[in-house]
Formats: structure tokens, sequence, C-alpha cells
């Protein structure tokens, strides 16, 4: 699904009219792939290629697609280069919208930077609310036909911390009329620190929903100086630090009849998961009947609901490799003075999961 631009209420939309003001919009990408700017990203930004692209760095000023950067819907800067050996640079592809994004020769700021988050997350929930509201119907009413289908299973909301399996656990608990719903996460012990403060945050914010962590039964660095570490061509952390785990507590809270684990899978993540069904028997986890509510959600969409709903934001989710290239933002590996990156900034650190607006 394509995604488009108000360029009244300077804002993204999932359709071709805006829900706030009825203009017509205007198409941005035909694969609904967008996502917004946060400050960590932008001083991240700034920290690597020696140029600032907002001064100073605020939320949702900036949307991006990939490694390119829209201001008031358009492309005005991307980032080029980056890797294991090399740092990223930053290109500015429209001289004219980049010296309005930065007020040079104006008295004032423009309208959108004058924004604050909150206001910006209204406007996005106004242009969307239809669009949203007719996903979350069909994605309810998908999963409550899946618990009529399977009665004998429990279900499970399969949670990373991730936006997919956030904006999963508000559909989940939503179509159950169940605050108390099982969610299991899968903890191999080098998630980025922000993903644990985000854990906390989430279980804090709903106290009522339980948890099953899985853990691995070796340390992660032990096997890699057994076997050395993982690899394209011998990926054993998956098995080890994953499948593992999560088999042992499907099969325990399954109790010989199997679980119905929510997940939050999309088709435009991968070309393998292009192929993927609404409902799976998982192959890797016996116990396991894998249901897909959000399977056909675009980028966009899955953010702007997340936005809208006032939740929390993991920012280890906000901050993609692609931007920088790999190597830049990929876990620390050890050392022999304990665990480097080997181009991160020292003292550099991820901060925890934050809110972006009131719901």
């Amino acid at each position: 699904m394509p995604v488009f631009w108000c360029c009244r209420c300077q804002t993204p939309t999932a359709t071709t009219t805006c829900g706030a003001c009825g203009r017509q919009t205007r198409l941005l990408n035909e694969r609904g792939r967008l996502r917004p700017v946060f400050a960590e990203e932008l001083e991240l930004v700034e920290q690597w290629t020696g140029r600032p692209l907002v001064e100073p760095a605020a939320d949702l000023a900036l949307w991006r697609n990939g490694r390119d950067y829209y201001f008031e819907g358009q492309r005005v800067a991307s980032v080029t280069g980056g890797g294991w050996a090399s740092t990223p640079s930053l290109r500015v592809r429209d001289q004219e919208l980049w010296r309005t994004l930065h007020a040079e020769g104006r008295r004032r700021k423009p309208a959108t930077l004058r924004r604050t988050l909150a206001e910006s997350v209204e406007r996005l929930r106004a242009a969307n609310r239809r669009a949203l509201a007719r996903l979350e119907a069909d994605a309810v009413v998908f999963l409550r036909q899946q618990r009529q289908a399977h009665p004998d299973r429990r279900v499970v909301v399969s949670w990373s911390g991730g936006k997919d399996s956030t904006v999963v656990s508000l559909l989940t608990r939503e179509a159950l009329c169940d605050a108390q719903v099982l969610h299991v996460f899968g903890d191999t012990t080098i998630e980025a620190p922000s993903t644990y403060a985000y854990f906390a945050e989430f279980r804090e914010r709903h106290p009522a929903v339980p948890f099953a962590v899985g853990l691995p039964a070796r340390d992660f660095f032990d096997l890699c100086r057994e076997i050395g570490p993982p690899s394209r061509v011998q990926r054993w952390c998956c098995s080890t630090h994953k499948t593992a785990p999560l088999s042992n507590i499907m099969r325990a809270v399954g109790d010989g009849r199997g679980v119905l684990s929510v997940t939050g899978l999309r088709r435009d993540e991968s070309l393998r998961r292009a192929s993927y069904a609404p409902v799976i028997a998982d192959s890797k986890i016996a116990a396991q009947l894998m249901v897909n509510p959000i399977l056909d959600w675009t980028e966009f969409e899955v953010w702007a609901h997340l936005l809208a709903s006032g939740e929390p934001v993991n920012t280890t989710t906000v901050l993609s490799a692609n931007v920088l290239g790999e190597g830049l933002l990929t876990p620390p590996l050890p050392g022999p003075t304990g665990l480097q990156s080997p181009l991160r900034p020292s003292g550099q650190a991820f901060r925890g999961g934050r809110r972006p607006a009131p719901s």
C-alpha cells in the first residue's frame, strides 16, 4: 500500500484524501515505507557525518524512507556510504529546501519545526484516523476468528520490544478483551540496552500483562570463544539463543494443547516473509501456531498506529542500521578489554524507551 503526504496538514497519510482536512494528498512512495525520525537519530547522524539535519534535533521534524530524509513531504537529504571500515556522509538533495529547513535568510523557523511532538502526533492521528480504524477493526476481527477456530490453544503474544510486536500487543488485548494475555519475550541476553529499558517501562505501564522470559542455556560470548562467532554460514545463535528457549516456554505454557502465538511479522520486511500466510504452523517450534494479524500492514501504518496510541517507543527501533551502515549500530563485540564496538565513539550509549505523546 502506498503512503501519501498532505501538503496542508504537513503530515503523512495512508490515503489519497487527508482524514483531517479532506484535501487530496500527494504520493510519496508506492510501498508504504516511511518512518518517523526522532531526535536520537538526528543526533547520531550529526555525530557521524558532521552535519546537522535539523538544529536543534527535534522529534518528527523529518520522516525517512530507507536512507532518504523528507521534510514537508519532499526529499531533502540522504545518508551515503558508511560501514565497518568507513564513516557515512550526508548529501543534500534539494538546496532550496535545505535552506528552508535551516531557516537560512528567514527570521522564523518553518511552522513544521515549531510544532511540539504532541502537536505533530495529533496531526498524524487526525489525518489517519479512519484508515487506522479500518486496519484495527480488520485485525481485531481476524484475531477473534482465530481464537474461535482454536479454542483449546493458549493465546500468547510473541513480544520483542519492537514497534510491530508492541502494536500486536495492543491489538490482541483489545480483540480478546483481556489485559492479562501472556507475553513471551525471547531474551538473547545480548539485546540492546534500550530494549531492556523499554521492557521495564512496558511492564510498568502495563502491570497486568504477564511475561514469560526465555533465556538461553549458555552465555553467548562463551560460545563465541568456543566455536567462533555466528556467521551467514554457521548461524548457531538462532537455535541456541532464540528457538530453543522459546520452544521450552511454548511447550510449558501450551500444557500439551499448544499455543496460538500472535506475532508482528509483516510481508514487506523481506522477500522470504512476502510469501508468509496469515496463519502458519511453525516448523521450528512444534507447539506453536503462528497468527499474523498485521501481515499486510506497511511500515508507515505500523508507526502511525503506534504513535497514535500514545505508547512508548523503543529507541532501538528508531536507530536502524540501514541509515549509517552496518557496523555503526551493531552490538558491541568481545575484545581484550571487554565489550567493544569497532567504530562507535567511546561513551556513546543508547537511551531507553520513551513516550512520544499522551494518548
